[in-house]
């Protein structure tokens, strides 16, 4: 259990073996969990808003689809037999959502999405593919014919995927096509899942403290909703790169800020932030996603050092669910106007393509992704309109020097 099972106590290891135990015997047709407490969010936000297309994710193969597609079909078996948790749904028939993991998953054989003027709208079609947490299956390979080009990619969930994941899944997949190796089924979600309820349980009180500390400096935020433009579903994205050094959240978030006030927008303004909940080298490659949503404040008077270190505060203390922060500390997430999306290193493989820039779940999202050459690749996506993307982003780039 990643250094903590010798000490666990004797009825302690019986339930976990007892919990183990149907998946590795496939006795029975489904084995169900308690819900992991950090994806109640995503539950519910599907629930709320009636928006079955906003956790999609979709990796676009380079190259055409192989010559023999059948092999397609058995790369979808062969992922679903190595990843157990892929055929999974939520159920919510009790007093709180449980997860149910077939231990018989169904052949998904691969879907024929039809046709595409090019990769860009095959892409963009797959990013708002509707799918409910409450229907099994959370992989899907996807085919379609691009500019007269036979196509495929893979199509996740984000209940079952982030990008830890996603970096051990793709090359996975690459490789099986090759050579037809694929690894022994994964059921390490299991223990860090575990882990990390039960870190949950013994620090509860201790994070609930601090995110009630944090209710005056949520309090005090602009109201930004008059003073934008009107938001729309259509995106509009522009990337460029910045030299090492010149990157870094905290760099990147004030320089943000800064571009927001020269456009008429002042601070302090509620931004939203993914955080990964995985710590060391023993979570890393297991199945799931173990991603938490964090608010941050956006203020260009603040000074680098002070955010900084609110950031790392905020960071140590985000194991605490999504909903018990927002009710601790008095935020509303649905008026965040930024997402703020720090990726160290590159989940996607050359293999594969994906396109986060064509989506935005808030007004505006900011991604920064370092580059394995050195530095960071910035990716503005906003929904406020062309006009104030282009300021925006033209803002952005003075202050950051790029």
């Amino acid at each position: 259990m990643f250094g903590q099972w010798q000490r666990l106590t004797v009825q302690e290891r019986a339930a976990l073996a007892q919990q183990k135990r149907p998946l590795l015997a496939q006795a029975d047709n489904e084995w169900r969990t308690p819900l992991p407490a950090w994806l109640n969010a995503i539950v519910l936000g599907e629930m709320m808003s009636g928006d079955l297309t906003q956790y999609g994710l979709f990796f676009l193969a380079v190259g055409g689809a192989p010559e023999d597609e059948q092999r397609l079909t058995q790369l979808g078996a062969a992922l679903y037999r190595a990843f157990p948790l892929l055929a999974s749904n939520v159920a919510w028939d009790g007093e709180q959502p449980e997860w149910c993991v077939s231990t018989r998953p169904a052949a998904y054989l691969p879907e024929e999405a039809g046709e595409y003027a090019d990769d860009e709208a095959f892409i963009q079609a797959q990013l708002v593919r509707p799918h409910s947490v409450f229907q099994r299956g959370m992989l899907r390979i996807v085919t379609a014919r691009c500019a007269g080009e036979r196509r495929w990619g893979i199509w996740l969930h984000h209940l079952v995927a982030d990008a830890d994941f996603i970096r051990v899944l793709l090359p996975l997949a690459q490789r099986w096509l090759q050579d037809g190796e694929m690894t022994a089924p994964d059921f390490s979600f299991i223990q860090l899942q575990w882990r990390l309820g039960r870190t949950l349980a013994l620090q509860h009180s201790r994070l609930q403290r601090f995110w009630r500390g944090q209710a005056a400096l949520f309090a005090a935020l602009t109201p930004w909703e008059e003073t934008l433009p009107a938001v729309t579903p259509t995106t509009t994205g522009q990337t460029f790169d910045l030299p090492a050094g010149r990157g870094g959240a905290t760099l990147v978030a004030q320089a943000l800020a800064q571009a927001l006030r020269q456009q008429g927008i002042g601070g302090p303004l509620l931004a939203v932030a993914p955080v990964t909940l995985r710590r060391g080298d023993g979570g890393a490659a297991a199945s799931g996603c173990y991603i938490n949503l964090i608010p941050l404040v956006l203020d260009a008077g603040c000074s680098a050092a002070e955010f900084e270190s609110r950031r790392r505060s905020w960071l140590e203390h985000a194991l605490l669910p999504q909903e018990e922060i927002a009710e601790a500390a008095g935020v509303n997430y649905r008026r965040a106007l930024v997402m703020l999306n720090i990726i160290d290193r590159p989940a996607t493989p050359p293999a594969f393509r994906h396109s986060p820039e064509q989506r935005s779940r808030k007004p505006i999202t900011l991604t920064l992704t370092g580059i394995e050459q050195g530095g960071w690749r910035v990716a503005l996506t906003t929904r406020l309109g062309e006009a104030f993307s282009q300021a925006l982003g033209g803002a952005l780039r003075r202050a950051l020097g790029a």
